[in-house]
């Protein structure tokens, strides 16, 4: 049954409709009452799965593969997760049937691509599976179970080749960004529903190392081959000399970096000044140049905004705290919620190990949405398919002077505080955390089940 810890006794409630008044209902049987009215209105709908999802890098939303996929995401994303919570909650076996229904039919029915974006949605079908495992028949188990390792096989293919073959420098929407966050989401889950903790662990260890570039505040580096070796670093200035002081490097004011020795990178061996956390990693080289900087202000060298151009790498500019590589490179909180919202869902199976992170990124979310600067979404992007999609079907939140419309961010507003308490079962909501949810309340749409998992405490890791 639905964990009660949070919110006291979990009295029975005659099944019946949503009252017209609850003032003689507490807060939770009002939860509880919407909770049952929408898992009886998503049961009446009928399965729609999709034999392979269509969305990554589509910018017509008219397209008839793309409508279907997004019919299928409202059912893994919405439907099947509140039908199962409500039966959690009541133990009704018709729901249990439902979830049954839904589940067994995507699985004998898709065939995963391993495209992060197409199957992001799949994480709550994975919930499920994990969590209703037991209760499907022998022939049903093994057909269930057949679909997540084929999930698991595209996943580690794609990964290897189709959509890592993409990993070069200059496609940071890929390489650094919210295409790996969903990846790895999906595939810890995966992991989890195995039991494989072996490759669970391995690529927990992937996502630490992918972290700093995610999330790169601070992260700057500069490599030199040998022949141009940094010949002094003056930490209080900010800045390094190069070739015997002919040729300055001139780091943002605050940032801390080193200079180390020779390291290996991927073209030979390079003369590395960094921020300590990229110091000596081949995998989170920034920039490299055969030549020094051209001339800054200072007579030589140039400042650290020469390589974080676009035109020589996907990070135009040195981050922030809690700022993500997917809002520096696409300019729109709408990427920054994109790809924040996963590592949330990664950390429920990780415990408090990017706690850190989130916490800066949701503080960044907090800052800028409330910030009495006005902010336009893509107004700098650097990413052509933003423009495309513009032009196609995207008008709503891609037109000029469009800002960011809170509700777009309610799954992240409600996951956050569900891994917080997670954490701590004394965790509260701060009163601008609460009025945030609230705004994004009455358009909460697709996001009912990280609603109620907040609400009422929907079990261990959901």
């Amino acid at each position: 049954m639905i964990q009660t810890a949070w919110f006291g006794t979990d009295a029975p409630i005659a099944a019946a409709a949503l009252p017209s008044t609850n003032t003689d209902l507490s807060w939770y049987n009002v939860q509880r009452k919407r909770l049952q009215k929408f898992a009886k209105q998503f049961k009446a709908t009928a399965p729609m799965p999709v034999e392979t999802l269509r969305s990554q890098g589509e910018p017509d939303i008219t397209d008839p593969d793309v409508v279907a996929t997004r019919g299928g995401f409202t059912q893994l994303r919405r439907d099947l997760p509140v039908i199962d919570q409500y039966y959690e909650y009541s133990g009704e076996a018709e729901y249990l049937t439902r979830v049954q229904d839904l589940v067994v039919a995507w699985c004998r029915t898709n065939y995963p691509d391993g495209k992060p974006i197409n199957e992001t949605n799949f994480e709550w079908l994975l919930k499920v599976i994990k969590r209703r495992r037991a209760t499907f028949t022998a022939a049903e188990g093994a057909d269930v179970d057949a679909w997540v390792q084929r999930l698991r096989v595209a996943k580690e293919e794609a990964a290897a080749g189709s959509f890592g073959a993409q990993m070069v420098e200059g496609e940071g929407t890929t390489l650094y960004g919210n295409w790996w966050t969903h990846h790895y989401k999906v595939l810890l889950w995966v992991y989890e529903v195995q039991g494989d903790t072996a490759a669970k662990n391995a690529l927990l260890n992937d996502i630490d190392a992918f972290s700093a570039q995610n999330f790169p505040f601070g992260n700057a580096a500069i490599t030199y081959p040998p022949s141009y070796a940094v010949a002094a670093a003056n930490r209080a200035g900010g800045y390094f000399d190069i070739s015997g002081g002919d040729y300055r490097a001139q780091f943002p004011a605050g940032t801390v970096f080193v200079v180390s020795g020779n390291t290996q990178g991927k073209d030979g061996s390079y003369t590395v000044a960094s921020n300590t956390w990229f110091s000596g990693s081949n995998r989170t080289r920034l920039y490299t140049t055969t030549i020094p900087l051209p001339g800054g202000s200072d007579g030589g060298g140039g400042t650290l905004g020469i390589p974080f151009h676009p035109a020589v790498h996907d990070m135009p500019r040195v981050a922030v705290v809690g700022e993500s590589i997917d809002y520096i490179r696409r300019d729109a909180l709408h990427y920054h919620v994109y790809t924040l919202y996963p590592w949330i869902e990664i950390a429920l199976l990780s415990g408090s190990r990017y706690l850190t992170l989130i916490n800066n990124g949701w503080s960044f979310f907090q800052d800028k949405l409330l910030s009495p600067v006005k902010h336009y979404e893509f107004a700098n992007t650097t990413d052509t398919f933003d423009g495309a999609r513009w032009q196609s079907s995207h008008p709503e939140y891609l037109a000029p002077n469009a800002m960011f419309k809170p509700h777009r961010a309610s799954g992240l507003m409600l996951a956050y505080h569900h891994y917080r308490r997670t954490l701590d079962p004394d965790y509260l909501e701060s009163s601008r955390d609460v009025a945030m949810i609230m705004r994004a309340f009455p358009e909460v749409a697709s996001f009912w089940p990280q609603y109620f998992r907040w609400a009422l405490g929907y079990g261990a890791n959901a």
